[in-house]
């Protein structure tokens, strides 16, 4: 019921999910580091985990709000590759532009975006196959 619903919906319920969900990423990279001082760190390096989940996810969202139609595969995901790194080189420099966030700019945190932008592509398209996606982009 799920994948129908994701397979069918508009432009602009996919537009809208996703602008959503860079809302949120952008509102958690920009939150003070007190912030999150209340959640316990399961395991070191946890944090590096919720970015590769974080930017993964907003990879699969990508190719699922852009559905790829006669673009060739390789250069498709690397533009969504390249889009989720341009954004998560963004927001780590802002993240070091604004000192009193007691944030900083992490290669750590770079490269976890990067990777989880790769990997949840495939992982995308096992759950929601390009050509199972009816969707028509306006």
């Amino acid at each position: 019921m799920i994948i129908r619903w994701l397979q069918s919906a508009s432009a602009g319920i996919r537009r809208t999910i996703s602008g959503i969900y860079l809302l949120f990423i952008t509102s958690i990279s920009l939150l003070p580091s007190n912030t999150f001082e209340e959640i316990p760190y399961l395991f070191e390096h946890m944090d590096k985990v919720i970015h590769f989940l974080i930017y993964g996810g907003l990879s699969a969202l990508l190719c699922w709000t852009f559905p790829r139609k006669n673009q060739k595969m390789f250069l498709y995901f690397t533009a969504i590759v390249l889009l989720c790194t341009l954004y998560g080189i963004f927001m780590e420099i802002l993240q070091g532009a604004f000192r009193e966030l007691d944030r900083s700019f992490s290669w750590g945190d770079m490269i976890a975006n990067i990777a989880g932008a790769i990997v949840f592509i495939p992982v995308k398209e096992l759950l929601l196959p390009a050509n199972l996606d009816r969707h028509e982009t306006v």
